[in-house]
């Protein structure tokens, strides 16, 4: 059965899944934080993790097989921070070549 967005039909999940293990372990950070009062320390390591580790992951991990590049950015650019992850995470084809990843090249 084939996928029902783009991510998902070039095998690409597993790094937006791979994004919210990390996400979720940044919060974990934050509230060991808040419980342990450690003054910021966990919250700010976790917090620079995200920004070297994740953010970066987004813009240059997830590339398109037929044209080499990278839709996350183009989505960030072209459209409101609530709108791109809903957009991104249904898109049916690459916003920047407007391949649909059901035909795999010879």
């Amino acid at each position: 059965m084939k996928s029902s967005n783009w991510l998902g039909r070039t095998s690409q999940m597993w790094k937006v899944w791979l994004l919210v293990g990390s996400l979720l372990l940044i919060f974990a950070f934050g509230l060991t934080d808040y419980i342990a009062r450690f003054h910021g320390l966990l919250a700010t390591v976790g917090g620079a993790l995200f920004l070297v580790f994740t953010v970066p992951w987004m813009f240059y991990g997830i590339r398109c097989r037929a044209c080499g590049g990278r839709p996350f950015a183009r989505l960030m650019h072209q459209f409101d921070g609530r709108q791109w992850p809903a957009i991104y995470f249904s898109m049916q084809r690459c916003p920047l070549c407007g391949d649909d990843a059901f035909h795999k090249e010879a």
